[in-house]
């Protein structure tokens, strides 16, 4: 075997990228041929149980029903910021009726130049 000569570094970057790329859309190939593409997402999640001592463990779940649910139910925790049962302080009275009645527009016209009486 002889040993390659390059005219340049940049042709020899050039030659190893495009090996690089051949072989990844080889192996595609060989994936999609065998039916094997990808996982399809999430398969199990830890959540956290409370025991009967009042201790907490973490437990593996892998029923898609029930990594569905936990998923959501961590989302709402995570995102859902403004309901019970600890809701924020715009979304209590009387900001909340004030931000969403028929006098919003002002409120939010005073709020925003800094003019907002706050309660």
């Amino acid at each position: 075997a002889t040993k390659r000569q390059w005219k340049s570094k940049k042709a020899r970057e050039r030659f190893l990228r495009l090996r690089r790329m051949k072989q990844r859309e080889e192996a595609g190939r060989r994936r999609r041929a065998q039916q094997k593409g990808s996982t399809g997402g999430l398969r199990a999640i830890q959540i956290e149980a409370i025991r009967e001592d009042g201790t907490t463990e973490l437990r593996t779940i892998s029923d898609q029903r029930l990594v569905e649910e936990g998923c959501m139910q961590e989302n709402a925790a995570r995102y859902d910021q403004t309901r019970a049962p600890f809701s924020t302080p715009p979304m209590e009275e009387p900001l909340y009726s004030t931000f969403t009645g028929n006098r919003a527009e002002s409120a939010v016209n005073q709020l925003v130049e800094g003019s907002f009486p706050i309660p």
